[in-house]
C-alpha cells in the first residue's frame, strides 16, 4: 500500500491499535503509526484523539510489526 501511495504522490501511514474498544478515545489506547512522518504530523492532532499517538518510524510496516507481536505475546501468554 505504502508504495502504491507513493507512486500516486500521496502520504501512506499505517497504524495497529493496542487497546480494547472501551479504551479508543482515551490516553490509554496506544495506537501505533508508521510511514510518512509528513502524513503523520499533518494529521498528528486527530490521531492523537483516538488514543496515545506513538510514531515508529518512515517503514510502514513497523506499526503493523509491532501490532502483531504484541498480539502474538498475548496470545502465547494466555495458551501457557
Amino acid at each position: 500500500m505504502a508504495s502504491w501511495a507513493d507512486r500516486l504522490g500521496a502520504d501512506y501511514v499505517d497504524g495497529g491499535i493496542i487497546a480494547v474498544p472501551p479504551m479508543i478515545g482515551r490516553p490509554e489506547a496506544l495506537i501505533l503509526y508508521s510511514g510518512s512522518k509528513q502524513g503523520f504530523d499533518r494529521h498528528a492532532e486527530q490521531l492523537g484523539a483516538i488514543g496515545t499517538a506513538r510514531y515508529l518510524g518512515e517503514d510502514a510496516g513497523l506499526a503493523p510489526l509491532y501490532d502483531i507481536s504484541l498480539l502474538g505475546g498475548c496470545m502465547a501468554c494466555s495458551q501457557a
